[in-house]
Protein backbone atom coordinates (compact mmCIF):
# COMPACT_ATOMS: atom_id res chain seq x y z
CA UNK A 1 0.00 0.00 0.00
CA UNK A 2 1.26 3.46 -0.92
CA UNK A 3 2.64 5.55 1.96
CA UNK A 4 0.62 8.62 0.89
CA UNK A 5 -2.54 6.51 0.82
CA UNK A 6 -1.83 5.26 4.35
CA UNK A 7 -1.39 8.80 5.64
CA UNK A 8 -4.64 9.94 4.02
CA UNK A 9 -6.45 6.94 5.42
CA UNK A 10 -5.12 7.60 8.92
CA UNK A 11 -6.01 11.29 8.84
CA UNK A 12 -9.47 10.57 7.47
CA UNK A 13 -10.52 7.94 10.05
CA UNK A 14 -8.26 8.38 13.08
CA UNK A 15 -10.57 10.71 15.01
CA UNK A 16 -13.74 8.69 14.55
CA UNK A 17 -11.99 5.40 15.38
CA UNK A 18 -10.56 7.07 18.49
CA UNK A 19 -14.02 8.28 19.56
CA UNK A 20 -15.47 4.83 18.96
CA UNK A 21 -12.77 3.14 21.04
CA UNK A 22 -13.03 5.79 23.75
CA UNK A 23 -16.77 5.16 23.96
CA UNK A 24 -15.99 1.50 24.62
CA UNK A 25 -13.15 1.78 27.12
CA UNK A 26 -13.64 5.25 28.70
CA UNK A 27 -9.86 5.65 28.92
CA UNK A 28 -8.02 8.18 26.77
CA UNK A 29 -4.61 6.50 26.88
CA UNK A 30 -6.01 3.06 26.14
CA UNK A 31 -8.12 4.43 23.28
CA UNK A 32 -5.05 6.10 21.76
CA UNK A 33 -3.05 2.86 22.02
CA UNK A 34 -5.88 0.88 20.47
CA UNK A 35 -6.16 3.37 17.58
CA UNK A 36 -2.50 2.83 16.74
CA UNK A 37 -2.92 -0.94 17.00
CA UNK A 38 -6.06 -0.77 14.87
CA UNK A 39 -4.36 0.95 11.96
CA UNK A 40 -1.28 -1.24 12.20
CA UNK A 41 -3.26 -4.46 12.29
CA UNK A 42 -5.76 -3.32 9.66
CA UNK A 43 -3.02 -2.40 7.22
CA UNK A 44 -1.09 -5.64 7.67
CA UNK A 45 -4.15 -7.85 7.38
CA UNK A 46 -6.06 -5.97 4.69
CA UNK A 47 -6.74 -8.00 1.58
CA UNK A 48 -6.79 -6.44 -1.89
CA UNK A 49 -10.43 -7.24 -2.47
CA UNK A 50 -11.59 -5.34 0.64
CA UNK A 51 -13.50 -2.26 -0.53
CA UNK A 52 -14.97 -0.65 2.61
CA UNK A 53 -11.95 0.52 4.59
CA UNK A 54 -14.04 2.35 7.18
CA UNK A 55 -16.01 -0.79 8.06
CA UNK A 56 -12.78 -2.80 8.16
CA UNK A 57 -11.22 -0.33 10.63
CA UNK A 58 -14.27 -0.46 12.90
CA UNK A 59 -14.21 -4.26 12.84
CA UNK A 60 -10.51 -4.39 13.71
CA UNK A 61 -10.93 -1.74 16.44
CA UNK A 62 -13.83 -3.60 18.03
CA UNK A 63 -11.99 -6.91 17.97
CA UNK A 64 -8.86 -5.39 19.49
CA UNK A 65 -10.91 -3.82 22.28
CA UNK A 66 -12.75 -7.07 23.03
CA UNK A 67 -9.50 -9.05 23.01
CA UNK A 68 -7.96 -6.53 25.40
CA UNK A 69 -11.03 -6.62 27.62
CA UNK A 70 -11.05 -10.43 27.80
CA UNK A 71 -7.34 -10.46 28.64
CA UNK A 72 -7.92 -7.95 31.45
CA UNK A 73 -10.74 -10.07 32.89
CA UNK A 74 -8.51 -13.14 32.91
CA UNK A 75 -5.75 -11.22 34.68
CA UNK A 76 -8.17 -9.94 37.33
CA UNK A 77 -9.51 -13.44 37.89
CA UNK A 78 -5.96 -14.78 38.18
CA UNK A 79 -5.06 -12.02 40.66
CA UNK A 80 -8.15 -12.83 42.73
CA UNK A 81 -7.26 -16.53 42.64
CA UNK A 82 -3.67 -15.77 43.69
CA UNK A 83 -4.88 -13.56 46.56
CA UNK A 84 -7.29 -16.23 47.79
CA UNK A 85 -4.58 -18.87 47.51
CA UNK A 86 -2.17 -16.72 49.50
CA UNK A 87 -4.82 -16.00 52.12
CA UNK A 88 -5.53 -19.72 52.47
CA UNK A 89 -1.82 -20.48 52.87
CA UNK A 90 -1.51 -17.82 55.58
CA UNK A 91 -4.58 -19.11 57.43
CA UNK A 92 -3.37 -22.72 57.19
CA UNK A 93 0.01 -21.62 58.52
CA UNK A 94 -1.58 -19.77 61.42
CA UNK A 95 -3.77 -22.72 62.28
CA UNK A 96 -0.72 -24.99 62.25
CA UNK A 97 1.16 -22.61 64.58
CA UNK A 98 -1.79 -22.32 66.96
CA UNK A 99 -2.18 -26.13 67.14
CA UNK A 100 1.41 -26.62 68.24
Amino acid sequence: MDNRLLKRLYHKYQKEIYLYLYSLCKNRDLAEDLVQDTFLKAIFSLSDEHTNMRAWLYLVARNLYYNFSQKQKKEVLQDEFDAKSYEKEVMDGLEHILRD
